[in-house]
């Protein structure tokens, strides 16, 4: 563990035990992109069923990359979420659609399954699109790739929440992750399901079947709560025929891609690598 990451997890730790990190906080006000993010970018805005999804967009775009965020289905969207995804798209030419569902509580994952069929209805057939999110919106990117998202070209999950079971494996992760609580997150998923059942494959995709995904790609630390459900995951992928990356970073804490370290850093520009290599133009089934 580098040393800016051993000072992001002393941060975490500390809030843990200092009690400001627990369930049943309220959400923050969601964060937008700086003049400095959008350098270079366009940002254009608009309103799905009372959703808001943010298009940005560089001067020549060549790949579409659809952007679930993380935030444990609870909290809103990040400044951290906005340097990574507007540099990603500076740097590879690819817009990014970042959907800003709506959270637990008051909504579920029903009716963010509902807005991003809308979504996808309204992408352009001429790109290849890429499904990625972060932790919770990895999960749920997960399970758009196991319904009808068919005609995706590329796959990257970062730290995704896979499953709520956190068997006995899990408790040296729990130790490990100053951010993450089993507890905590398995109750949210059982009210994000809708139906009382954090088991439901939409909430739990690491139940659902692997079969026929596009290319996947995988990013997990050992400081992590989720690096069970993530190898297991890389497993089962493998067992049904698709083509995985995995990059495991050793002392890597959750989402570490997105956090301004040695690591973060490295996985970056493995991310970066990922989108240029897909194809400019779709070859394959395009969204409805």
């Amino acid at each position: 563990m580098s040393p800016v990451m051993r000072l992001v997890w002393l941060y975490f730790l500390l809030r843990r035990k200092l009690g400001l990190a627990k369930i049943g906080q309220p959400p923050r006000p969601p964060a937008r992109p700086t003049a400095k993010n959008l350098r270079n970018l366009t940002l254009n805005q608009k309103s799905i069923d009372g959703f808001l999804v943010y298009s940005v967009i560089p001067e020549a775009p060549k790949r579409t990359v659809v952007y679930l965020h993380g935030g444990g289905y609870v909290q809103p969207i990040a400044k951290q979420h906005w340097d990574f995804i507007t540099k990603l798209s500076r740097e590879t030419n690819s817009r990014f659609e970042v959907v800003c569902y709506g959270l637990s509580p008051r909504h579920n994952v029903d009716a963010a399954l509902q807005l991003l069929d809308k979504v996808k209805a309204q992408l352009s057939n001429s790109q290849p699109v890429v499904l990625m999110g972060d932790s919770a919106g990895g999960g749920l990117a997960l399970t758009l790739a196991q319904l009808d998202w068919n005609f995706v070209s590329r796959l990257i999950l970062i730290s995704p929440w896979l499953d709520s079971e956190f068997s006995e494996e899990t408790k040296l992760y729990e130790k490990r992750d100053p951010w993450l609580s089993a507890n905590a997150l398995r109750y949210i998923a059982t009210v994000w399901s809708g139906v009382g059942s954090w088991q439901r494959k939409e909430v739990s995709p690491l139940r659902g079947s692997m079969d026929g995904l596009p290319p996947t790609s995988l990013f997990v630390g050992d400081y992590e709560l989720f690096y069970p459900d993530v190898i297991k995951l890389s497993e089962l992928l493998k067992q049904a025929g698709v083509m995985v990356d995995l990059d495991y970073q050793p002392g890597g804490m959750h989402v570490y891609p997105l956090i301004p370290s040695p690591e973060g850093i490295r996985a970056f520009q493995v991310i970066k690598q990922q989108l240029l290599a897909v194809p400019e133009r779709v070859t394959g089934i395009e969204p409805a």
